[in-house]
């Protein structure tokens, strides 16, 4: 009886020990979200408080400490990368909001973990990816880069994020996958063909961490027997891919697409 009694004891300590986990998550998330949204508003010292709280409270919980060493470095990485911008008066706004974002994408994937805001991140990548493949169709170096820079940016927003969401290998694959597509902007003779071939492997990869279903579909190769229409479908294609692009990246600081309760930074 005695052992029985001891074991239900445990067994309510333990129940016990996770709401209050999840309590304090669901404060650490608060207040990244409250600095997340005083950035973005503007008010630049109440975010730098917000974030000099969450800080305090990280380090006083230890509530990441169930995380894996890649995890709680990126997240490491991220708070100190924040607290380095608020304390230096030569970043821009824009510097800030993308840390911020990193800071409170990183704090939510802990909060939600079924659902975390960093899913919706999805189309956004996936239209710089087609951004990019529009560009190699076309040759142009200069396009490739500027469209590889864009994707740069929001996989960097959104990695300490995958890292507490995800296994450490599958991130580094991503990792892999990025290298080699930079190493390969990175040369003389830059060739649409050859970044045709990366990025559908990027994809491959960018969709098993999204856990997508189906493989990307990227714009077909050119059929030499009918130039003219091609050249119109590509131009179109062209054309509707920047547009859309251009109209999500306005209606992202506008309008932020929304999980119930959440707003995706």
């Amino acid at each position: 009886m005695l052992t029985g009694c001891g074991w239900k004891e445990n067994a309510v300590q333990t129940v016990m020990k996770s709401v209050e986990d999840a309590q304090v998550v669901a404060s650490l998330n608060n207040t990244a979200e409250q600095m997340y949204e005083s950035i973005m508003q503007g008010d630049e010292g109440r975010g730098k408080q917000e974030l000099e709280r969450l800080a305090a409270s990280l380090q006083e919980t230890g509530i990441v400490g169930f995380a894996s060493s890649h995890a709680a470095q990126a997240l490491q990485e991220a708070m100190d990368e924040g607290q380095t911008l608020f304390a230096s008066s030569g970043k821009t706004a824009e510097d800030k909001e993308r840390t911020a974002a990193k800071i409170r994408l990183a704090m939510d994937a802990i909060a939600h973990p079924k659902q975390p805001l960093w899913l919706q991140y999805d189309r956004l990548i996936r239209d710089d990816n087609h951004k990019l493949w529009a560009a190699a169709l076309s040759e142009s170096p200069e396009a490739m880069i500027a469209a590889f820079n864009d994707l740069l940016r929001h996989i960097a927003r959104v990695r300490p994020a995958l890292l507490l969401s995800k296994d450490a290998g599958a991130v580094g694959r991503l990792d892999n996958e990025i290298m080699a597509m930079r190493n390969e902007l990175s040369r003389s003779d830059i060739s649409g063909k050859r970044v045709q071939e990366r990025l559908v492997t990027l994809q491959r990869t960018i969709d098993s961490l999204w856990n997508q279903g189906e493989e990307s579909t990227f714009l077909p190769v050119a059929d030499p027997q009918k130039p003219i229409i091609w050249t119109l479908g590509i131009g179109s294609a062209i054309v509707l891919t920047l547009f859309y692009a251009a109209y999500r990246m306005y209606g992202l600081r506008k309008q932020a697409i929304s999980i119930p309760g959440r707003r995706k930074p």
